[in-house]
C-alpha cells in the first residue's frame, strides 16, 4: 500500500508554488564533505517562499513570467488551464498542484493577471504524494497526480543510489484531454561545504559553439542592466578550439549580486547533450548527464542551457522540452556521478519535500564505492 507524505505546515520542507515538490533532493554528504547543502541559499528558510528549494529542485516551466515560454508553438510555462481560469478559480502547475489564480502578491492590481512564476500562489487544495514500495534501501519511488477539468498530469519519480552514482528518473504523463508542451530544468543549488561561490568553483559545460572567431564563448545575459550584474566581471568564460566551454569563478560573489547567462542561441550553431561537470573548492566534483538526450526519440529535446550564479549557488541549468498528447508518457533521467580527491567515499543523500515526516529527514543507506576507483571521477 502506498503511504502519503505529510504536507502540514509543521512537517513539510517546501510548500512553495514554483518547484516540483518531489524534487527536493540535497544535503548530500561524501565522507566528511557536503554538496547541495541548504545553509547558503535563501536563509533563513521559508517553506512557503517559491525560491526556497534545495539541491536538485526542479521546475516545469522556463523560469520567467508569463503563461507561455519563448519558442515555436504553444509552449506552456509549466501551467495548465491558466488562461481559461477566472480570478479565484484554480489552475495546475505541473509538479506543484492546483493553485488559485490571482492569489499571489504580485497579482494584486494587475488587470492582465500575467502568471508570476516566482510569486507565492495560494493552493486550491493540498497536493498529495504517494510513496511506493521500494525494492531496496537505496531506492525510493513516489508519485503525484492532479486532474482539473480537461487538464491533468501524473509524475512518478524514482531516486536510486548506487555507490557514487545517483540517478533521478522522472516519468511525466498527460492525464488530461489536451496536449501540452513544457520546458523542464533542475536548478542545481550547488555549493560545497557551505563555501560561498568564489575562486575554486568551476564548471565545464557539455556543449560546443562553432564558428567562433575568438576564444571567448558567446552567450546572452537576459537580466543585464536590470536585475543582474555582468557575468564577465566575476567569471572567466572560455571556449576551447573545439568550441567547448569552461567557466571559472574569478572573484567572490558579493551579497545581492545575481548573474545569468544563456548559452543556446538560434543564431549560433551549437551542439549539446545537456551534460556538465561542476567542481567545488572542497575537492568534490559532480558530473551530470541525461541519457535520453542521446537517443533519436522525439522526447525530450534540448530547449535551453542557462547558468545562474549567486553567492549561495553555482547553478548549471540544461533545459528540456517535453511534448505530450493526452494519455502519453515521457521519461528522462538525471545521472549524477560524484568524484573526490579522496580514494573512496560513501554518499548519503537526504530527501525533503514529500519525504519529510514529523520534522525528520529520511536517509538513504550509504553504499561505499570500490577502493580501486581513480582519484578523480569527474569526466566519464
Amino acid at each position: 500500500m502506498p503511504t502519503f507524505g505529510d504536507f502540514s505546515k509543521e512537517s513539510d520542507f517546501y510548500q512553495g508554488s514554483r518547484f516540483e515538490h518531489g524534487s527536493m533532493i540535497g544535503d548530500m554528504t561524501i565522507g566528511s564533505k557536503k554538496v547541495y547543502g541548504r545553509d547558503l541559499w535563501r536563509t533563513p528558510h521559508d517553506p512557503d517562499w517559491p525560491e526556497s528549494g534545495l539541491g536538485l529542485a526542479s521546475e516545469f516551466g522556463c523560469g520567467d513570467n508569463g503563461v507561455t515560454c519563448t519558442g515555436k508553438g504553444d509552449i506552456t510555462n509549466g501551467v495548465l488551464g491558466y488562461d481559461t481560469a477566472q480570478i479565484g478559480e484554480p489552475f495546475l502547475k505541473i509538479g506543484v498542484g492546483a493553485l488559485i489564480k490571482g492569489s499571489c502578491p504580485d497579482c494584486v492590481g494587475d488587470p492582465a493577471q500575467v502568471y508570476q512564476f516566482n510569486s507565492p500562489y495560494k493552493f486550491y487544495r493540498t497536493p498529495k504524494w504517494a510513496v511506493l514500495d521500494s525494492p531496496g534501501s537505496n531506492e525510493i519511488t513516489f508519485v503525484s497526480e492532479e486532474i482539473l477539468g480537461d487538464n491533468g498530469y501524473r509524475i512518478e519519480k524514482t531516486v536510486r543510489l548506487d555507490g557514487n552514482v545517483l540517478t533521478v528518473r522522472t516519468l511525466l504523463s498527460n492525464a488530461g484531454k489536451k496536449q501540452f508542451t513544457t520546458p523542464w530544468y533542475s536548478h542545481h543549488f550547488f555549493s560545497g561545504d557551505n563555501i560561498p561561490i568564489r575562486p575554486g568553483y568551476s564548471l565545464d559545460l557539455g556543449l560546443s559553439e562553432f564558428g567562433l572567431k575568438a576564444d571567448k564563448a558567446v552567450f546572452t545575459q537576459p537580466g543585464l542592466g536590470s536585475w543582474s550584474a555582468d557575468m564577465n566581471d566575476y567569471v572567466g568564460v572560455l571556449a576551447a578550439k573545439d568550441g567547448s566551454i569552461s567557466m571559472n569563478v574569478t572573484k567572490p560573489i558579493p551579497d545581492g549580486v545575481r548573474l545569468k547567462a544563456n548559452f543556446l542561441d538560434e543564431n549560433m550553431p551549437t551542439l549539446t547533450d545537456g551534460s556538465f561537470t561542476i567542481k567545488a573548492p572542497n575537492g568534490i566534483s559532480v558530473y551530470e548527464r541525461i541519457p535520453e538526450l542521446q537517443t533519436q526519440s522525439r522526447n525530450p529535446f534540448m530547449y535551453g542551457y542557462n547558468v545562474y550564479i549567486e553567492k549561495g549557488t553555482l547553478s548549471p541549468e540544461p533545459m528540456l522540452l517535453l511534448y505530450l498528447q493526452p494519455g502519453e508518457t515521457t521519461s528522462f533521467t538525471q545521472h549524477l556521478k560524484f568524484g573526490s580527491i579522496d580514494v573512496a567515499f560513501s554518499l548519503y543523500a537526504y530527501f525533503s519535500g514529500s519525504r519529510r515526516r514529523s520534522g525528520q529527514y529520511t536517509q538513504i543507506a550509504d553504499n561505499p564505492i570500490e577502493n580501486e576507483i581513480p582519484r578523480r571521477i569527474a569526466t566519464v
